[in-house]
């Protein structure tokens, strides 16, 4: 039998064809990250539980593995064409309120329709299991029922994306989308407390997540096999990402480092010399960040030991650390 690249040899196991079956099924089931599942099982169970509370099961079913409360309540796809008003209800119901005007800081914010972002994420949960139904439960689903549901849910988005486009008219929303709290200067704050309180592990996932803007997964499960040496600097190439999740163009980008002989605080190469210094026997199994706590854990404690509620009011004037974290 030919051998493969890097001594990787082909193999024949002994399973019934059930295991197949069931590793297949689980292949199957992985095609979203875990993450991915999670918040669409969670919001999918809250559509379901409101549905419920209001009496409008017209479109569920009981008795069903995946379901919830007493009953097992859950889709029943078969009838999504009756599933569209009520979800837009449910919808509906989402609310948010904004902060007090600074003129009139003593009345209450105004109440307004929960953002289009966040409803889209209810609606992709769905689609998710609904796909997962035909594709993996072979359900048979009517397209005329399936077509009907989109486009109705379609005329919905776009209604209430243009609302929201008139509260960002009359300066009620800002056009700015995502996190700006973890500022430059919170983070040079950060970096050199992180070294005078000689917690080297932080202080180079802090580097290295603000130097490659990479979600702090990725950061944190960065491999010895993942640098390259490029001319006079240092590259690393991230495997999977958010956009690439199979790991497809992992070798297309290369995140430089060039060392800042000029500021020790500031130097990369020597936040991997120190902290290898400190970590007796080096990379395990070829791992930056070894351990069964994920380091992404102990940075955000780091954090919150060194940044109080009380001083992040008053210098920052921000006052929530975990509002914070979760820009990092």
């Amino acid at each position: 039998m030919p051998k493969r690249k890097n001594g990787i040899m082909p193999v024949t196991t002994m399973m019934t064809m059930a295991q197949i079956q069931a590793k297949r099924r689980k292949t199957q089931e992985k095609q979203h990250v875990q993450s991915t599942q999670t918040g669409a099982k969670r919001r999918a169970d809250e559509v379901v539980t409101w549905l419920v509370e209001n009496e409008m099961t017209q479109a569920l079913t009981s008795n069903q593995q995946e379901g919830i409360g007493f009953n097992k309540w859950w889709f029943n796809w078969k009838k999504v064409d009756k599933l569209s008003e009520p979800f837009m209800d449910f919808l509906t119901s989402k609310e948010r309120q904004l902060p007090p005007l600074p003129a009139t800081p003593q009345v209450a914010g105004l109440i307004i329709p929960e953002s289009t972002d966040n409803l889209s994420k209810y609606r992709s949960a769905l689609y998710l299991y609904r796909q997962k139904a035909r594709i993996l439960d072979k359900v048979t689903l009517d397209p005329d029922k399936v077509s009907l549901y989109e486009e109705t849910l379609a005329g919905y988005f776009k209604s209430a994306s243009r609302a929201e486009g008139q509260l960002k008219q009359k300066g009620l929303l800002t056009k700015k989308k995502g996190g700006g709290l973890f500022s430059m200067e919170m983070y040079r704050e950060f970096k050199v407390k992180l070294w005078d309180a000689c917690e080297y592990k932080y202080s180079l996932f802090n580097k290295l997540a603000f130097h490659t803007c990479g979600r702090t997964k990725n950061v944190g499960e960065v491999n010895v096999d993942h640098f390259t040496l490029d001319g006079d600097c240092l590259g690393l190439q991230f495997p999977i990402t958010k956009t690439d999740q199979c790991g497809a163009r992992g070798e297309d980008i290369t995140i430089h480092f060039f060392a800042a002989s000029d500021s020790p605080v500031d130097n990369l190469f020597l936040d991997f010399g120190v902290y290898f210094a400190c970590l007796h026997g080096g990379p395990v199994g070829g791992r930056i960040f070894p351990g069964s706590t994920k380091p992404a854990t102990g940075f955000r404690a780091s954090f919150k030991r060194m940044f109080t509620e009380d001083y992040l009011k008053t210098k920052y004037a921000l006052t929530c650390v975990v509002n914070i974290l979760s820009q990092y």
